[in-house]
């Protein structure tokens, strides 16, 4: 009988070990990357007016970066996975405009950017936020 109640004691205590192992909740994760998103936009808006490609590409290293930096917050696995495919997609597309790709004519780049937002509308559902304003 001790073992049982033990065990029933342990069970109802095991999600508040979770929780204090550092287990994070999708709200939790989702405001880290909304929190990210915020900061990438204000210091993107603090560059100059767009201008074309060298512009653009400017303007996603420092969202990249900074979204990076959050990324290392990110601890519930369900978001972790579908953030991480979205920072997979900016890097691409950054590699592709650091090796000259023209961000108007370039198929390559088209590509990458139907793959961004694709990733993109799975985190949007995930977290239920739009990455526009």
């Amino acid at each position: 009988m001790k073992c049982r109640l033990v065990a029933a004691g342990l069970v109802l205590l095991f999600p508040l070990g979770m929780a204090a192992c550092g287990s994070q909740s999708k709200a939790d994760a989702c405001k880290e990357i909304n929190n990210a998103r915020d900061k990438a936009l204000e210091q993107v808006d603090a560059l100059s007016v767009f201008s074309g490609s060298e512009d653009f590409k400017n303007k996603l290293d420092v969202f990249l970066a900074i979204h990076k930096e959050a990324a290392k917050k990110v601890t519930n696995n369900d978001v972790k996975a579908a953030y991480a495919d979205v920072i997979t997609d900016m890097d691409k597309l950054a590699d592709a405009m650091n090796n000259g790709a023209d961000f108007y004519e370039s198929d390559e780049v088209l590509d990458l950017n139907t793959e961004l937002s694709a990733h993109g509308e799975k985190l949007n559902e995930l977290c239920d936020f739009s990455w526009d304003r």
